[in-house]
């Protein structure tokens, strides 16, 4: 801030602005002060010195990378370049970085085969670079804090349709029914009708009134379902609950700018069914265990909601059964390499429990069939042995002589 206004002063050099703070050292740059005392002293000197100076100090040199555009071929014939070092403190960056994009443009359409899809990576302090390439025609594919990727795809788009793949378009969020018994005492899936349900109440709730749901939200990047509900019931409610299976889906289109949004339903365990539930007084204004009865009662609660419930007590009564297996769908990791020369990668398998246990069952059963072949050839091989033994003792000397020598 320049001493004596009340808004930042911009110093203008050609291309280069600078927002010049007191306290803040920077190479190459100085307070508004000292450049007033510099003018006071040095009749007919320009201000523009300094911040040339400043400009020549933002080029490269030590602890600034030289620009550079790493570049790779996918599997699909496609180009992903991926560019570093570029910044828009440097005007000569932006001239540079054109010249180069249209160089490797040229050589991607001469390769054989002619490179299809083209993916540039620009840093985030490089946005002079994705307005350079907006303007040659690529696309804007995804952007975060760190880097904007953009697309082009260079056949005719009329003889080879554009393939490229849009950016992620769904959402996805987890519901957590936590059940226990009535009071806590008991299995939910004791008597499913008379067990209760964990519900609460948002504070920033999308209608007038404050509607009862059930605890959950948005899954993270790189988060599993399975502990995205989990970790969605304790940040609200305070109860610490495992999951035990999916019991519903929801898919929901044109939600959030024009996004999809896939709600699961995951039915849950609480760790102690005693415990009573504490609302987040960020996201919460009332938690509570409720009666199944009064949830599908109650006009508060969401219709959504209800039906939700209603599945997941089917699944409950269901595994209740004598020898039955609920409708859910249960959970089962799974790591895969699907080349010696790429890294295993891990996913979540699900499936319906009753198809889980029935594979299970298979292989059990699959096990013991081989084991019990292998056990009665066993046995048939060593009374064979035994028996052959006991003939050649029976048999004379000189039989048992002609027998050797076959």
């Amino acid at each position: 801030w320049a001493p004596g206004h009340s808004r930042p002063q911009l110093w203008e050099q050609r291309e280069v602005w600078t927002c010049i703070a007191p306290g803040v050292e920077e190479p190459g740059l100085r307070s508004p002060t000292l450049l007033a005392s510099e003018a006071e002293q040095s009749p007919g000197s320009s201000m523009a010195s300094p911040i040339a100076d400043a400009s020549a100090a933002a080029g490269t040199g030590p602890g600034r990378p030289a620009p550079t555009i790493s570049v790779h071929k996918d599997r699909f014939d496609g180009r992903v370049c991926k560019c570093s070092g570029f910044s828009d403190s440097r005007s000569a960056d932006v001239a540079d970085f054109g010249a180069r994009i249209a160089e490797l443009l040229a050589e991607f359409r001469a390769s054989s085969p002619p490179a299809r899809g083209v993916w540039v990576e620009v840093p985030s302090d490089f946005l002079m670079g994705a307005m350079h390439l907006r303007r040659q025609g690529f696309r804007i594919h995804h952007a975060d804090d760190s880097a904007v990727t953009l697309t082009a795809w260079l056949p005719d788009e009329t003889k080879d349709p554009n393939l490229l793949p849009d950016f992620a378009h769904t959402y996805c969020g987890v519901g957590a029914l936590v059940v226990r018994g009535p009071g806590g005492h008991g299995r939910a899936s004791d008597d499913p009708a008379a067990a209760e349900v964990l519900v609460v109440r948002e504070r920033w709730a999308a209608d007038a009134e404050k509607r009862f749901k059930f605890p959950g939200g948005a899954v993270d990047r790189g988060e599993r379902l399975c502990d995205a509900v989990v970790r969605e019931a304790r940040e609200e409610t305070g109860i610490v609950a495992s999951f035990v299976r999916v019991v519903a889906m929801e898919h929901f289109t044109s939600v959030r700018g024009g996004n999809s949004d896939l709600y699961v339903a995951c039915l849950c365990e609480p760790a102690d069914p005693l415990q009573e539930p504490e609302a987040d007084p960020l996201e919460i204004a009332e938690a509570r265990w409720m009666p199944v009865a009064a949830v599908l009662a109650d006009p508060r609660v969401y219709p959504m909601n209800k039906e939700l419930l209603r599945a997941a007590l089917a699944d409950l009564s269901a595994a209740a059964l004598p020898g039955g297996a609920a409708a859910g769908m249960v959970c089962e990791p799974r790591s895969i390499r699907p080349d010696p020369a790429r890294r295993a990668f891990t996913y979540d398998h699900y499936v319906p429990s009753r198809v889980a246990r029935a594979s299970g069952r298979e292989a059990v059963e699959s096990t013991s069939w081989r084991w019990g072949v292998f056990a009665i050839g066993a046995a048939v091989g060593v009374a064979a042995m035994v028996a052959s033994g006991l003939a050649l003792r029976s048999l004379p000397s000189n039989a048992g002589a002609v027998s050797h020598s076959r």
